[in-house]
């Protein structure tokens, strides 16, 4: 993020906001990965990780869910917040 998520979130306020994501797993390894932009490129918001939890809590469905937390509840709360957006 380059630019304190202010593109992000005037692109979230313009319903113009888009989240792409993926989660996967192999080899008993998880990861999730998600781009967050407006109506262009201009402060796209990146993130990635590895899934947490130990190898036999791992599954293609655990990324999954791990992207989506990050995305609706770390990402967007955390740009929100400062931005003091409501709704």
């Amino acid at each position: 993020m380059t630019d304190d998520g202010h593109a992000f979130v005037t692109a979230l306020q313009s319903v113009n906001a888009i989240a792409v994501s993926d989660g996967s797993f192999k080899d008993g390894f998880g990861l999730a990965a998600w781009v967050l932009e407006g109506v262009d490129q201009t402060g796209r918001v990146l993130g990635v990780l590895s899934t947490p939890g130990d190898e036999k809590s791992q599954s293609a469905y655990r990324s999954e869910l791990t992207r989506n937390f990050c995305i609706l509840l770390l990402t967007v709360n955390k740009l929100c917040e400062p931005h003091n957006i409501k709704e």
